[in-house]
């Protein structure tokens, strides 16, 4: 009886070393691939950053901007539509702003005897620079060496703001914005940069 055998792959044969014998990828290459790849993306992330930062320091800087906003607008509201007159008190030793009620342009009394409605805090996001008036009064030319404390008072009474003033205020990259107030408009408003405000003008009947 015949019987058939069918041929085996012999794998030490010319066949296997024939396979083998091609080109084989060099770990070296695969790694500088990774490497470049990871320099692209690190590139990509870099510039994202650079290029939301900045909008994301004016974000913080805006949102503490209008909450200062929303205590002017509250005491130049409230004296206007009751009999107390409101003032928002700016303090530069504590970097920080009081909304209150005055009934006496006596501001020692106003703050031993006057409850606060109202607190909020400057921070690096939102640092307090200084006041301009526009009567000319300007914070930067106060002598306030021999001041127990160093505060600014924005006073509103019935006919709005007894003086319109410039607020300026730097972000965290030392970027100046400022917050206007106008004795004859209760419109406040918020402008990048160092802004102009009125010239000096004669004081009114406040």
């Amino acid at each position: 009886m015949r019987i058939c055998s069918a041929p085996t792959l012999n794998r030490s044969g010319p066949a296997l070393a024939g396979r083998r014998s091609g080109p084989v990828p060099a770990r070296g290459l695969v790694l500088m691939e990774l490497l470049i790849v990871i320099a692209i993306l690190s590139m990509m992330v870099a510039l994202a950053s650079l290029a939301f930062t900045p909008r994301m320091l004016f974000s913080n800087t805006e949102r503490s901007a209008q909450q200062f906003m929303r205590a002017l607008k509250m005491a130049l509201n409230a004296s206007a539509e009751s009999d107390q007159r409101y003032a928002v008190v700016l303090d530069f030793d504590e970097q920080m702003y009081a909304l209150m009620p005055y009934a006496t342009l006596d501001k020692d009394q106003i703050l031993a005897e006057q409850p606060v409605l109202m607190t909020g805090k400057f921070h690096e996001d939102f640092q307090l620079s200084y006041v301009r008036f526009d009567d000319a009064q300007d914070t930067r030319n106060w002598d306030v060496s021999q001041a127990s404390y160093f505060r600014v008072w924005l006073m509103a009474g019935h006919g709005g703001w007894q003086n319109g003033a410039k607020i300026v205020v730097l972000d965290r990259e030392g970027n100046p914005y400022t917050i206007i107030t106008n004795r004859f408009s209760k419109v406040i408003t918020l402008l990048p940069g160092d802004m102009d405000i009125l010239e000096p003008v004669e004081n009114v009947l406040f």
